[in-house]
């Protein structure tokens, strides 16, 4: 506490400070020997008061900079323990490769999409079967184009007589049979106003696979597993096999029947191989055409679940890009190392020219 006192003949005054603020007592005489008393409180001075705004603005700073720090460090420390990964998986639309075969592209293009739309409906659980819809199924494969089996077709489409008797369907798993060689099969004839319009003969290509397809709704088939093969839903149930990753197609133009019946009319026949083969089944237990469950949640190893088509995609495991940063070091350490050797040759050859002059 701090007191000082001033005076002269009118007025006395007394300053009392400390704490922060002081209190000022006045005492005033006057002629009639009266004296009055007056007190006021006041602050600190102005530069006690820019001395204490100075230090709290100074404590806030450092208070910040040593967040901002211990953010920083922890971050650092994070992503140094965390490794990056050096490849991803990428889905990528092949399209197919055309074989050189009959087929032309764009009727081969035509035919696989016909097929992965029919397995896309059945995947993402809009396929209707009356007022329902079949099982969403959580493994259905997106199909592939596969030359050999288009050659495989052609050559059976060549015969220009569908008997089934010929073609490879509900084989028995308990059979000593070689699932790996053997191929699904679906077949067809079909006729156009126009047989020489590949337009035309591709509007009978599409109109033919789309009622295989539709084979499961006419039969009002509501499970998505078979205990027998029914010829019913035979070429449906191909269609949608889950396990099914390759078809090949092919189309051809007969002009006669061997049983006589289209003697002299023209007419196509369609045929499309697939493998693994579908419609395999057990003789004493039902066998799942496709596993039940959310779209994509259970793709063989080597797929991804794509979520706008519900089927499961070959993915494409690319390496993961280098950053800008490191490939531009890369080439600085390539440029000093080849300056470094070129300055150790010509070393080389100096000390080779002073040897030969001496």
């Amino acid at each position: 506490m701090q007191i000082a006192e001033t005076a002269n003949d009118d007025e006395r005054r007394r300053t009392v400070g400390g704490g922060g603020c002081d209190r000022e007592e006045v005492e005033k005489v006057h002629g009639d020997g009266r004296v009055d008393k007056e007190s006021k409180t006041g602050t600190s001075s102005d530069g006690d008061q820019q001395e204490h705004s100075s230090s709290e603005w100074k404590a806030n700073i450092k208070g910040i900079i040593i967040s901002m720090s211990v953010i920083f460090f922890s971050y650092t420390i994070l992503k140094m323990n965390i490794p990056e990964p050096s490849k991803f998986a990428v889905i990528t639309k092949v399209l197919p490769v055309h074989c050189g075969l009959k087929l032309s592209s764009h009727l081969q293009n035509l035919i696989l999409d016909k097929h992965n739309e029919i397995r896309s409906k059945v995947a993402l659980g809009q396929y209707a079967v009356e007022d329902d819809t079949l099982p969403m199924a959580s493994n259905m494969e997106k199909l592939t184009w596969d030359c050999q089996l288009e050659l495989e077709a052609q050559n059976r489409a060549a015969e220009c007589d569908l008997d089934e008797k010929k073609g490879e369907r509900g084989q028995k798993m308990d059979s000593p049979l070689d699932l790996d060689t053997v191929r699904g099969e679906n077949s067809f004839y079909f006729r156009t106003a126009e047989q020489e319009l590949e337009l035309d003969k591709s509007g009978g290509v599409l109109k033919g696979i789309e009622q295989m397809g539709d084979e499961i709704a006419m039969a009002a088939i509501k499970t998505a597993t078979i205990g027998r093969y029914d010829k019913r839903i035979g070429h449906a149930t191909q269609i949608i096999w889950a396990t099914t990753r390759r078809v090949g197609c092919a189309v051809q133009e007969c002009s006669a029947r061997k049983d006589g019946s289209l003697d002299g009319q023209k007419f196509n026949v369609a045929v499309c191989k697939y493998f693994p083969t579908g419609n395999v089944f057990k003789s004493e237990s039902v066998t799942p055409i496709y596993s039940p469950g959310e779209p994509g949640t259970a793709c063989r190893p080597g797929t991804l679940g794509d979520p706008t088509s519900g089927l499961c995609v070959e993915t494409e495991w690319k390496k993961k890009r280098k950053p800008k940063k490191q490939k531009k070091e890369k080439k600085q350490a390539e440029a000093e190392a080849e300056e470094k050797e070129e300055d150790g040759k010509e070393e080389e050859q100096e000390e080779e020219d002073v040897n030969t002059k001496k």
